[in-house]
């Protein structure tokens, strides 16, 4: 009866030679399968993706600073069409200002201490200062947009009234929230730094050019001043 056992029955009965090189004891099998277990574990943590809170917290890092980038550039873009404005205002207060420099200092039926200042009747014809004959004769002289001495906008036509090049002049509209004004007073021939009262008068006057923009808010921002003192000198 024992001889008649089957290799399964030896095998059953605990004889583990029975089964050669393929008999695996049962801790031996619980193992492995703890193993595999624990390996499918990391593969599956490996996998694992972001939580709700992590999508949430990299989503709110990425906001910030996208935005901060954005103030970052946008200032910068204002920084530099501010610094642009500047120049071109300079340059438009430059040339107004050589253009009083090439006027006498008085009016030939006037003196060197005349009071008020301004144009005359005859010398003010909207926005024009074609006849503008003498330095006071530009007092509170205000335009927007800033004009020639013709009273043509700037920006858009030549002398003759003709459009300019594309590459010489600037976009439509782009001066149309400046404004300029030219402020000439008398100063203190000691201290021309000091303006004096009105109706006090000496042999020095100055001449202030100041250019600026109006914002979408209605306030004005300065984009330039310039300011020369003309002293009087009697002739010979």
């Amino acid at each position: 009866m024992r001889e008649s056992l089957s290799l399964g029955d030896s095998a059953r009965r605990g004889n583990p030679q029975a089964l050669g090189s393929r008999f695996v004891p049962p801790f031996c099998r619980y193992h492995r399968r703890t193993v595999q277990r624990s390996g499918h574990s990391r593969r599956v943590a490996d996998r694992r993706g972001f939580t709700l809170a992590e999508a949430l917290i990299a989503i709110t890092v990425a906001t910030v600073t996208g935005a901060a980038l954005m103030i970052s550039m946008t200032s910068a873009v204002q920084t530099t069409q501010y610094t642009l404005d500047q120049m071109l205002a300079a340059g438009v207060a430059e040339q107004i200002v050589d253009e009083v420099m090439a006027q006498p200092y008085h009016d030939v039926s006037g003196t060197a201490y005349d009071w008020p200042l301004g144009a005359e009747a005859g010398e003010w014809q909207g926005m024009t200062r074609e006849y503008f004959d003498d330095i006071d004769d530009f007092d509170d002289y205000d335009a927007s947009p800033p004009r020639d001495v013709y009273g043509k906008p700037l920006g858009q036509r030549d002398p003759d009234d003709n459009v300019r090049h594309n590459d010489f002049h600037i976009p439509e509209g782009y001066l149309d929230q400046w404004r300029v004004t030219i402020d000439v007073y008398y100063v203190d021939e000691s201290n021309p730094s000091v303006r004096l009262p009105d109706a006090s008068v000496s042999g020095m006057r100055a001449v202030e050019v100041r250019v600026s923009d109006t914002l979408s808010d209605g306030s004005e921002q300065e984009l330039t001043t310039i300011r020369r003192v003309f002293g009087y000198v009697p002739s010979l």
